[in-house]
């Protein structure tokens, strides 16, 4: 706001700081802030020789949902299957989240499924669905597990 009542956008002349760059870092030009890690930091601007300052409060990015692959696999009797989990975050990123999602089958006389991994065995004929659970959201995957056939010569 100006002397005379007019206002206009000053961004691009404005130097801008932030007081806790371990946290928050800020473009000195252009005020466009990037969270480091989690905490809060005082964001200064300074223009014609005032000074304004607003608190940041930078949060830890959520598990927002997780999805596993394959989505549908087949696998006999006997062998087994490595299941993905990969996990989106409420800021965007995406992220393997296999080895520290828990796994479970929905049915484990069909096919059971390490719980560290994901990698599952087929057990016997039928469906079973495998669910890998982090951070309370989950996702889950369909393995049918086919009878084997036996091959003459």
């Amino acid at each position: 706001h100006f002397w005379d009542g007019s206002t206009r956008d000053v961004t691009a002349s404005t130097a801008w700081t932030s007081c806790t760059p371990s946290v928050a870092t800020v473009l000195p030009t252009t005020g466009v802030v990037t969270g480091i890690a989690s905490g809060a930091s005082l964001i200064t601007a300074t223009f014609g020789g005032k000074t304004s300052s607003a608190t940041l409060t930078v949060t830890a990015a959520t598990l927002a949902s997780i999805a596993v692959t394959p989505a549908l696999a087949s696998v006999p009797v006997g062998l087994t299957q490595s299941f993905v989990a990969t996990g989106t975050y409420s800021d965007g990123s995406i992220v393997d989240i296999s080895r520290t999602a828990v796994w479970t089958s929905a049915s484990p006389l069909v096919a059971t499924v390490l719980s560290s991994t994901g990698v599952a065995t087929g057990v016997s004929a039928g469906s079973a669905l495998i669910t890998a659970t982090s951070g309370g959201k989950s996702g889950s995957a369909t393995l049918t597990v086919i009878a084997g056939t036996c091959a003459s010569t």
